[in-house]
């Protein structure tokens, strides 16, 4: 539901769905260590950090309207000599409309 995840520090072992509106929006939101998150609400993840953390592979779908706006996504496992891609990195991203607009990704190596 709207902001039923805002503001709050989140990891699964699986998937962590943000459907409803502004679910997990907030600059205070961060998700960890989470192998696939999805934003599929209106604003979902918009604000929030998101960091691979330990995982070698982690994958990020927004394909709610503004999902990702202003969204912080952090992938700690770029491979060296690649291009930087969601591939390399082991991470995918996944944008629909306009989910991926205003959002920041980071490879590190």
């Amino acid at each position: 539901g709207r902001y039923s995840c805002a503001d709050g520090t989140y990891t699964a072992s699986g998937t962590l769905s943000a459907t409803g509106n502004r679910a997990a929006e907030g600059s205070s939101t961060t998700i960890i260590d989470t192998p696939s998150i999805e934003g599929y609400g209106y604003r979902a993840l918009a604000g929030a950090t998101i960091d691979s953390g330990s995982l070698s592979t982690m994958t990020v779908e927004l394909y709610g309207y503004e999902a990702g706006d202003g969204t912080t996504i952090i992938c700690r496992r770029a491979i060296r000599g690649f291009p930087l891609s969601s591939k390399s990195a082991g991470c995918t991203i996944k944008c629909k409309g306009n989910g991926c607009d205003g959002a920041t990704v980071y490879y590190y190596q």
